[in-house]
């Protein structure tokens, strides 16, 4: 006998007692009255998820050796999972921040990008306005595809009106990552002989560690670089929370919690993830920061704490941070990118600085060093003198390594 589709109520109410009672009858999911269709939609699509298919070519056969992508991003790990995901196909591949300095790169090219992958959320400017410069001021043509979280139907003809050419959800899954460049780029590659299936999201799981890492198409390395730095900065979620709301600083509070979802569901976090999102929609919908769904976040929060610790420590043992060696090649690559950096930052050349960074950042074995993130930390503080330190120690530890 076929298993029966998941069940999802909708009430008026969702105390907690109510709630473990309709749990404990088989339904999924309850809903509170009065719902939206971003509400509904989310849910559903958390419930009902088909299996994700990764499209019948072979990744391994990606060559886009011949290609200049722009990646515009202001999120540290969707720029590392991104930027990591196009190396892999040999890509030719520049960073941007937020979109003015998308637009700005875009204007000194000597030679023209072959595609832009274009985050929409951004500080200084957004992927829309972004993208209606590039196509009406510069009048080019080339392919934008937007890379967000938000995947109804209204935000990706906003998409689309702007001048954009496709899309890619957040979290990203490697199969729709890969499928969507070669489709706006035209480019064919192997077949594989049997899709690989990817289970769908479930509603009452904390921690999907492994779900996570076959959306990234099985790669652990990459898992582990992204859970560490995204603990980090989940240790501080409830009181980055509580100051926005005490503030009512409603636009930091946004981009705060959908940057955080986002991520959530990037490392696993599935439950996390939903919970944001309907923070994140109350936020949008309500006039005052009052009877905000924030309790649920961080309970979440708590509920999560001891095992996410623990994964943080596994990954963070002296096994997993042992002596790395980098070949002649490696070092040479690494000494020349430090040396631009240190002239860069001598300069106070902030793009410049950026860009090296982010060079740097895509070399997995530097990236995990306690010397790199120093040098990270202060570059972000502007403090360019301690970076200069902690530039000289990097190259001493390469030179070593």
């Amino acid at each position: 006998m076929e298993a029966l589709p998941p069940f999802l109520m909708v009430a008026s109410n969702d105390d907690a007692e109510l709630k473990e009672r309709i749990l404990c009858t088989g339904i999924k999911a309850l809903l509170k009255k009065p719902i939206n269709p971003s509400m509904l939609y989310d849910e559903t699509v958390s419930l009902c998820a088909l299996r994700a298919q990764v499209p019948l070519f072979d990744p391994s056969k990606i060559n886009l050796s011949s290609k200049r992508i722009l990646v515009v991003e202001d999120n540290d790990i969707n720029l590392e999972v991104a930027t990591y995901l196009l190396k892999e196909t040999h890509a030719n591949v520049e960073v941007a921040r937020n979109g003015l300095e998308a637009v700005e790169i875009i204007q000194e090219q000597v030679h023209p990008f072959d595609l832009i992958l274009m985050d929409v959320q951004m500080p200084l400017m957004d992927g829309y306005e972004a993208t209606r410069i590039i196509r009406k001021e510069l009048n080019l043509l080339t392919p934008i595809v937007a890379m967000t979280a938000n995947v109804m139907i209204h935000d990706i003809e906003k998409c689309l009106a702007v001048g954009m050419d496709a899309h890619i959800g957040k979290p990203f899954e490697v199969g729709d990552f890969y499928g969507t460049l070669l489709e706006v780029l035209h480019v064919t590659v192997a077949m594989k002989p049997k899709p690989q299936l990817i289970a769908p999201k479930s509603a009452k799981t904390l921690f999907a560690k492994q779900e996570a890492i076959k959306r990234l198409g099985g790669k652990e390395a990459l898992w582990g670089k992204l859970f560490r730095s995204f603990f980090e900065t989940y240790l501080q979620l409830p009181e980055r929370l509580h100051a926005l709301i005490a503030a009512e600083n409603r636009i930091t509070l946004l981009d705060y919690v959908h940057t955080t979802k986002g991520l959530s569901g990037t490392v696993g976090l599935i439950q996390l993830e939903q919970s944001l999102g309907a923070l994140e929609r109350s936020v949008k919908e309500k006039n005052s920061f009052e009877n905000l769904p924030l309790d649920t976040v961080l309970k979440e929060h708590h509920a999560l704490m001891s095992v996410l610790r623990s994964e943080y420590e596994k990954l963070s043992t002296p096994s997993s941070l042992k002596q790395i060696h980098f070949s002649f090649e490696e070092k040479k690559v690494l000494e020349s990118l430090l040396v631009e950096l240190q002239t860069a930052l001598e300069l106070s050349n902030v793009s410049k600085v950026t860009f090296l960074l982010e060079q740097l950042f895509s070399h997995g074995e530097v990236a995990g060093k306690a010397s790199f993130k120093e040098l990270l930390f202060t570059c972000k503080q502007f403090d360019f003198e301690a970076a200069l330190h902690h530039v000289e120690r990097l190259s001493e530890e390469i030179i070593n390594g």
